[in-house]
């Protein structure tokens, strides 16, 4: 009976995938779309070394396996690096690349060192899931960093895999290695694509990302720990924005906008907040939220769904997560606290 092996229908579902997201037509789609289009040809080609055993095609599995990691890390990190600081990252890849052309030299130094990688970038990813990306919305920071943990996850599943390889070769001369590189190559790129799509929703769609880059390499990161002064100014300057203008309303608002308005880079910003008041920017500007929802409750009779949108809470699950942690119970038990503290007060008046 024909079958089709598993790396090539992994392929196709890949390439389907990123035909799928270039038809979106989002300009911040097009780094997921080429990293999906490497993804599903990388699969393409483990497929053809395993039906065909080539010494070519093992040469360009060793490249697609070493390249992958550093691939997902720049996917994922967007910095401020100058173009050969970040190709500097490819040099590893391809000098462990080569070493596939002399498998009877160097053993197993080509799958160790590649697993290496796995573990090196996801540990980096997993690490890096805490800092703030300067341009994506602050209102999603929850899931950009639970996307960034699992994509850095599943690197370190990936070098589990390849030590689980290693003890196939040697209990069973690698007759389950095919499947289990398949299954691993399911599970592992369809995660890192997942979680590269939800970070993408989060960037506002008219974000301009060639500002945010120039910004970003005019501004750079702190050269070292603001003060505590330095750091109470701005928080008390972000404080004064937000009451005089309300920016928190703004579903959209980012951390590079706020360094903008503030005349701090956004770097700056998040670690003043953190500093003063112990809690990430996100945690911050949805406490502005919840404040103004308060009010809101009090003194209208809007409905709490309205409110939570006008305050900028995009989600109900969100707004009542954020609602409980700052007030102590639900909106819905807050707004009759205080119409039964009204109608108390008006009694006491009559």
């Amino acid at each position: 009976m024909f079958s089709v092996p598993l790396p090539f229908v992994a392929s196709l579902l890949f390439l389907l995938t990123a035909l799928l997201l270039h038809k979106r037509k989002r300009h911040s789609h097009i780094g997921i779309v080429l990293f999906v289009f490497f993804c599903s040809l990388g699969t393409f080609i483990v497929g053809l070394r395993w039906t065909f055993d080539l010494s070519i095609l093992r040469y360009l599995q060793s490249l697609f396996s070493a390249i992958l990691p550093v691939a997902t890390w720049l996917c994922f990190v967007l910095s401020n690096n100058t173009m050969w600081q970040r190709l500097r990252h490819f040099i590893a890849p391809l000098a462990i690349a080569s070493l596939a052309f002399y498998p009877d030299l160097w053993l197993g130094a080509v799958d160790v060192a590649i697993a290496a990688l796995f573990l090196i970038y996801g540990i980096g990813l997993f690490v890096n899931a805490r800092f703030v990306p300067d341009e994506a919305r602050l209102s999603d920071l929850d899931q950009i960093i639970i996307a960034k943990k699992i994509a850095g996850v599943m690197l370190i599943f990936s070098a589990l895999i390849d030590g689980l390889l290693s003890f196939d070769y040697l209990a069973n001369d690698f007759r389950h290695a095919e499947t289990i590189l398949s299954v691993s190559y399911f599970i592992l790129i369809p995660s890192i694509i997942w979680a590269l799509v939800k970070v993408n929703e989060s960037m506002p769609e008219d974000q301009d990302f060639s500002s945010i880059q120039a910004e970003m390499q005019n501004t750079g990161s702190p050269k070292a720990p603001i003060t505590d002064d330095e750091a109470r100014e701005i928080t008390d300057q972000l404080d004064a924005l937000m009451m005089k203008e309300s920016m928190f309303k703004d579903p959209d608002l980012t951390l590079s906008r706020i360094g903008r308005r503030l005349g701090y880079p956004a770097k700056h910003v998040s670690i003043a907040v953190n500093q003063v008041h112990r809690r990430n920017i996100s945690k911050v500007l949805n406490e502005y939220r919840i404040h103004y929802v308060m009010t809101a409750l009090r003194e209208t009779e809007e409905s709490i769904t309205d409110i939570f949108m006008q305050a900028g809470f995009q989600s109900k699950s969100n707004f009542n997560r954020e609602f409980l942690r700052v007030a102590g119970i639900t909106p819905t038990q807050f707004r009759l606290k205080n119409k039964q503290a009204e109608s108390i007060k008006q009694q006491g008046v009559a």
